[in-house]
C-alpha cells in the first residue's frame, strides 16, 4: 500500500520518531535507487522536543528527505513551506489528540485534516489515514463498534468532499524499522495489530452531455430516480452524488438530525424544574477583633504593648461557570467566614477565605438590587460579582502607641460585613420556549423530543414552573426548549400568575406558540399574541414560530386550513406530539432557526447596558478602602 512511484511527490504527516519514514526509505533504496527529493516527512513537536534520533534523521537527510519539524496536520494549507506545493500522496498514520474518552475531539481533528490536506492534493492523488482496529467505524474493521462510538471517518472525510475509495491492513510486517512510539512519545504504543489504511479521493462531478441525467430524490427515506432534461455543461449536484456513494441519507447529508434518546427516562419521583429567577441574601464576614496585650520580658516588665491586629472578614463572591444551566443550586443565603482575632506578640489574626459560589451560577446571570436596578452581569464564563464586601479587622494597642500614649489599653472591633440582597435572574433560560394556552400540548411535546418529565395531567396550569429538556443533533449541537407555564386572557394584568409566567418568556430567544388546533386556534393565537403585546412589546418582537398541536383529532383537520388563511404564514408546523407526528420535521425546522439565530450579531443596546454594568461594578471596587481584601 506504501509502494510509492519515482516521480510521485509524497508528504508523512504527524511523524514521532520517523521510524516509519526511515522504514519507506530503507525498503525503496534495497530494491531500486530512487531519488527522495520529492519525500517531505513533518512532526507536530519542535526539533529540540522530538524523540528523532541523530541515525534516523542522518538517513533521511542522506535520502535527500525533506525533514520539517513544527508543522500542525490541520495548518497545511496554510504552513510556508507545504502550502505552496501540491502531492500526490499524503499520509498520517494513527492521528490522536491524546487522552482517554476524546473521540469527538479526535474526529474534530480528522476533519480539520482532511480539510487542510485536501488543499494541498494534486489531481487524482490519495489521503491515506490509519485508524487502529474499530476507531474508523468501516465494514472492514475486524473489531466492530456502534457508529456512535468510532472516529466515523467516512463522514469526516465527506465534509471535506473527499470519499473513500479502498481500504487496506496495515504492513506492519513489511516495515521492520517502524516502532509505534504512541501518543508524544508515550510509553504505550499503538496497537499496530489489524490496524487499517483508508484511502481517500477527491470527488469530481461529472459532466454529463445532450443527455437524460439521474438525478437523486428521498421520499420515504428510499432513493429512487427521477429522469430529468438537463441542459448540456450542467454539473450534478456534488452532495447528492456522495450521498449515494456512501450510502448516506440527502437529508443527513445537508442537515444536522436530531438523534433519538436511546437511553430511559428515570423513574426518580424527585424532577427538577428549571430556576431561572431566585433572591438571595448575602452576609460579608465580619472582621476579627484587635488585640489589648502588653509585653512582659525578663527583667522588663513593662516592654511596650504587642497586641496583633485582627483578620480581615471574607467577601461573597458569584462566579460564572459554563457547567450550570440555572440558580436551583445557589442557597439563598451566602455567609462568608469572619477573620480570626489578634493575639498577643504582635501575632495578627488571620484573613478569612473569600466564599466564591462558582459551581452553582451559570453564564448570562443577571443581579439585581431591592430597587431592580442591575448591578452586575455575568455574561462570561468566570467573570466575577462582589455581593457582600467583608469587614475589615480591628487594630490591636500596638497600632495605637504614640511619643505621649506609650501603652494604650485600646483596641479597635472588627467591622461588620456588608448584608445586601439581591435578585439573581439567568438573563437567557432557553432557546426555544413553547408558549400557549394551558392544555395545548406543551408538557407532552417536551417529552416527546426530550428526555425531560414535567407532569402531564387534563386540567389548567399542570405547569407551575418551566422545566428544561435538552434536543441532541448529530453534529454535537444541544439546543434547550423550556416548558413554560400556560397563559390565559388577562396575563399582562398578572391573572393566573401571568407577569411571572411572561417573566419566563423574556427569556427565550424563539418562542414556539403551540396551539390545540382541535378548539379555535385563530382565537387562542390572537389572545396569546395580545398579551405578549401587552406585557412587552420586545417580547411581541421576537421570532415566532406556530405550531399546530393534536393534528391526530379530526377536528384538527379541518381546523388547520383556516389557520393558515387567518395568519397568512405558510410557515405553521402541523404536529401530535401524543402520537409523534412530524415530530423530525419539527426538530429539522428549529435547527434552521436556531443557526439563524446564531448568526445575528448583539444588539448595541446590549453593549451599551453592558458598559455601564462593568463601570457601576468599578467603581463599586474603588469605594472599598482596603486594597488588600481584594486579594
Amino acid at each position: 500500500v506504501f509502494d510509492f512511484e519515482k516521480e510521485e511527490s509524497v508528504l508523512l504527516v504527524g511523524e514521532g520518531n520517523f521510524t516509519f519514514s526511515c522504514s519507506i526509505v530503507g525498503r525503496r533504496r534495497v530494491e531500486e535507487s530512487v531519488n527522495f527529493s520529492s519525500f517531505v516527512t513533518t512532526c507536530f513537536e519542535e526539533e529540540e522536543n522530538c524523540i528523532i534520533s541523530s541515525k534516523v534523521k542522518q538517513r533521511l537527510l542522506s535520502a535527500g528527505v525533506k525533514v520539517l519539524f513544527g508543522v500542525d496536520a490541520r495548518k497545511l494549507s496554510t504552513h510556508p513551506v507545504l502550502g505552496d506545493k501540491l502531492f500526490n500522496k499524503i499520509v498520517f498514520n494513527f492521528p490522536h489528540v491524546g487522552g482517554k474518552m476524546k473521540i469527538h475531539l479526535n474526529r474534530q481533528l480528522v476533519q480539520d485534516f482532511f480539510v487542510s490536506s485536501s488543499e494541498i492534493l494534486d489531481s487524482g492523488g490519495e489521503i491515506m489515514v490509519t485508524l487502529c482496529a474499530g476507531q474508523g467505524g468501516t465494514p472492514d474493521d475486524k473489531i466492530k463498534r456502534s457508529w456512535a462510538d468510532s472516529w466515523q471517518i467516512v463522514e469526516m472525510a465527506a465534509r471535506a468532499g473527499l470519499i473513500l475509495a479502498k481500504t487496506r491492513p496495515f504492513p506492519h510486517d513489511l516495515l521492520s524499522t517502524y516502532t509505534s512510539v504512541g501518543y508524544r512519545g508515550q510509553a504505550k504504543s499503538f496497537n499496530t495489530q489489524n490496524a487499517i489504511v483508508h484511502i481517500f479521493r477527491v470527488f469530481h462531478p461529472y459532466l454529463y452531455g445532450d443527455r437524460k441525467n439521474h438525478v437523486y430524490s428521498l421520499e420515504a427515506n428510499n432513493w429512487f430516480v427521477l429522469q430529468d432534461e438537463i441542459q448540456s455543461g450542467v454539473d450534478v449536484n456534488i452532495d447528492q452524488l456522495l450521498a449515494s456513494i456512501l450510502d448516506i441519507s440527502w437529508r443527513q447529508l445537508c442537515t444536522s438530525q436530531p438523534l433519538r434518546n436511546l437511553k430511559r427516562k428515570s423513574t426518580s419521583k424527585i424532577v427538577k424544574h428549571f430556576v431561572d429567577s431566585k433572591r438571595v441574601t448575602a452576609e460579608g464576614g465580619k472582621g476579627g477583633d484587635g488585640c489589648v496585650s502588653f509585653l512582659q520580658l525578663w527583667a522588663n516588665e513593662n516592654a511596650g504593648p504587642d497586641g496583633g491586629d485582627g483578620g480581615h472578614g471574607g467577601h461573597v463572591i458569584l462566579q460564572a461557570s459554563t457547567n450550570e444551566r440555572d440558580l436551583n443550586n445557589v442557597q439563598t443565603i451566602l455567609r462568608a467566614n469572619h477573620g480570626d482575632k489578634g493575639r498577643n506578640k504582635d501575632c495578627h489574626g488571620a484573613n478569612a477565605d473569600h466564599l466564591v459560589v462558582k459551581a452553582s451560577v451559570p453564564v448570562g446571570t443577571v443581579i439585581r438590587d431591592n430597587h431592580g436596578r442591575t448591578v452586575g452581569d455575568l455574561c462570561e464564563d468566570g467573570s466575577m460579582f462582589i455581593l457582600a464586601r467583608g469587614g475589615a479587622g480591628g487594630r490591636g494597642n500596638h497600632f495605637f502607641a504614640t511619643d505621649l500614649m506609650q501603652s494604650p489599653k485600646i483596641a479597635e472591633y472588627g467591622a461588620t460585613g456588608e448584608h445586601i440582597s439581591y435578585i439573581l435572574e439567568v438573563k437567557s433560560m432557553a432557546h426555544f420556549g413553547l408558549l400557549g394556552l394551558p392544555n395545548a400540548g406543551k408538557s407532552t411535546l417536551l417529552q416527546a423530543i426530550s428526555r425531560a418529565r414535567p407532569k402531564v395531567a387534563p386540567y389548567p396550569f399542570t405547569t407551575l414552573k418551566p422545566f428544561l429538556g435538552v434536543i441532541n443533533y448529530s453534529d454535537f449541537e444541544q439546543i434547550a426548549v423550556a416548558d413554560l407555564p400556560g397563559l390565559i386572557e388577562g396575563s399582562h394584568l398578572n391573572y393566573g400568575l401571568g407577569i411571572q409566567f411572561l417573566k419566563h418568556a423574556e427569556r427565550c430567544s424563539c418562542l414556539l406558540m403551540v396551539l390545540d388546533t382541535s378548539n379555535d386556534p385563530c382565537y387562542d393565537l390572537e389572545i396569546l399574541r395580545t398579551e405578549l403585546k401587552a406585557f412587552s412589546i420586545d417580547l411581541a418582537n421576537k421570532k415566532q414560530i406556530i405550531i399546530a398541536n393534536k393534528m391526530d383529532l379530526e377536528e384538527s383537520k379541518v381546523n388547520l386550513p383556516i389557520l393558515k388563511k387567518f395568519t397568512k404564514d405558510d410557515n405553521i408546523i402541523p404536529i401530535s406530539a401524543k402520537f409523534g407526528l412530524n415530530i423530525t420535521s419539527f426538530l429539522v425546522h428549529i435547527r434552521k432557526v436556531y443557526d439563524s439565530l446564531l448568526n445575528k450579531q448583539p444588539d448595541d443596546n446590549n453593549d451599551k447596558e453592558k458598559s455601564v454594568t462593568i463601570n457601576f461594578v468599578w467603581l463599586r471596587c474603588l469605594e472599598y478602602r482596603s486594597v488588600s481584601m481584594l486579594t
